[in-house]
């Protein structure tokens, strides 16, 4: 134990008395400390700070000149909070020989020199850029949150108080509150009225009729709530009306025509929905008459045959004024069709005429019987000649072929149904007869 003692004792004083240039730790300390001061040739940062918030720093060896410079960016900064016209855009950079300055319009607010620069190891003019970038970014955070408290502090119980006593001591604006709250009400009323009532009717004509009894007397309570409401105005608001009247009436006369077509649909009995139409040169099934518009299931254009083409066509009432209006099933269920059936000659002309006059009441069966209903009852409404409305085949002969032209009436909504069976019974006929009967 005490030999282990002597020998830590020597190998103590033999380290303590080693030169600094052989000790391997002493020897690297003066140089590394060296090092260190002559790197930061007492430089120091000076915070440029904006309610409370630092935006950047400036870095520079004069602490007086680099304090009064943070200061004074940091009140300039400040003062773009409060200017009523601040824009961001006249933030700008402008760029000088070995600096470059902030500015706001034709105002310096902060310059951007090489040594503060350098300590950032950016150019002047990078440095600039990045500092207006916060600079914006801090303004603009600070005037919205402003923005924000300015209107939370309008929102007050004295402020809705000083409203409330302003606008029950307005008469106009009484009433118009009134109207509003009530007009509210009406359209909840007549919206959910609309959405239960039609279900209790299975047959969907009279869901629809229902749904525009409620959705017209909606408008017409309406009406009727905001002339009791406004009845002490109406005497002057009858003159500004009056006097705007014609101004209103060229501004708005295609609406005005359009009403009117509503009218005239809607009382003149010239078509309702589920009729088949042509108005304004499209053809279509009406499913649903709009104060402004008729809305139209298309037929035709592309697709052969009265056949849905897939579009919902919607046309101003007011062309029920500019042109003619087909109705192809408003006071006759019914049309007059007809196709042409060619033969060769020599075919037995007699028994083609027969097999296909035949063939054709077959086919149309008992619906000539309703027809003739029908037509009956057109006569009794209009002054109309009488017509043949049983199925009627009539000959031509051609140069090359026999002609057999068929005419028949056909439900509007079973055209091409009726053409091809019609077509399909001739043709099954040919093949039976013998050659009697050649299809040409």
């Amino acid at each position: 134990m005490l030999k282990s003692n002597l020998i830590f004792a020597a190998a103590c004083a033999f380290i303590i008395n080693m030169p600094a240039a052989h000790h391997p730790c002493l020897a690297q300390a003066p140089a590394t400390i060296e090092k260190q001061t002559s790197g930061t040739s007492n430089q120091q940062n000076f915070p440029v700070a904006a309610f409370g918030r630092e935006v950047f720093s400036i870095h520079s060896a004069d602490n007086v000149k680099a304090a009064r410079e943070a200061r004074d960016a940091s009140f300039r900064i400040e003062q773009l909070v409060y200017d009523q016209g601040f824009s961001s855009a006249k933030l700008a950079v402008k760029d000088h020989d070995g600096s470059s300055d902030i500015v706001y319009g034709d105002k310096v607010i902060l310059s951007v020199g090489a040594e503060d620069a350098l300590a950032e190891s950016m150019s002047p003019a990078s440095l600039a850029r990045q500092r207006l970038e916060r600079i914006k970014s801090t303004v603009d955070a600070e005037r919205a949150r402003r923005n924000f408290h300015e209107a939370i502090d309008q929102v007050n119980v004295h402020t809705f108080k000083s409203n409330l006593i302003y606008v029950l001591g307005n008469p106009l604006l009484l009433r118009g509150g009134i109207g509003l709250i009530g007009l509210f009400a009406i359209i909840l009323c007549g919206y959910v009225l609309r959405r239960s009532v039609p279900k209790y009717f299975h047959e969907s004509y009279k869901r629809y009729i229902i749904s525009k009894v409620t959705e017209f007397s909606a408008y017409f309570f309406a009406l009727i709530f905001l002339c009791v409401v406004f009845s002490d105005t109406l005497g002057s608001l009858a003159v500004i009306l009056g006097a705007a009247t014609a101004g209103v009436a060229f501004a708005l006369k295609e609406l005005i025509a359009s009403i009117a077509g509503w009218i005239a649909i809607t009382f003149g009995d010239s078509f309702r929905v589920g009729d088949r139409v042509q108005l304004g040169g499209v053809r279509g099934d009406v499913i649903d008459i709009g104060l402004v518009r008729t809305t139209m299931m298309e037929i035709g254009e592309w697709v052969q045959g009265d056949l849905y083409t897939g579009r919902i066509v919607r046309v101003a009432n007011g062309l029920i004024f500019a042109g003619p209006l087909f109705n192809y099933s408003r006071d006759l269920p019914f049309l007059w069709d007809e196709l042409i059936v060619t033969v060769k000659y020599g075919s037995d002309v007699p028994y083609s005429r027969q097999v296909i006059q035949q063939e054709v009441e077959r086919v149309i069966g008992d619906y000539g019987v309703q027809a003739k209903q029908d037509w009956q009852r057109l006569k009794e409404k209009y002054l109309v000649e009488d017509e043949r409305v049983d199925p009627m085949v009539t000959l031509a002969l051609g140069k090359d072929n026999i002609e057999f032209t068929i005419r028949y009436p056909v439900d509007y909504r079973n055209r091409r149904a009726i053409k091809d069976q019609i077509f399909s019974a001739i043709a099954r006929a040919s093949l039976e007869s013998s050659e009697r009967l050649k299809l040409f």
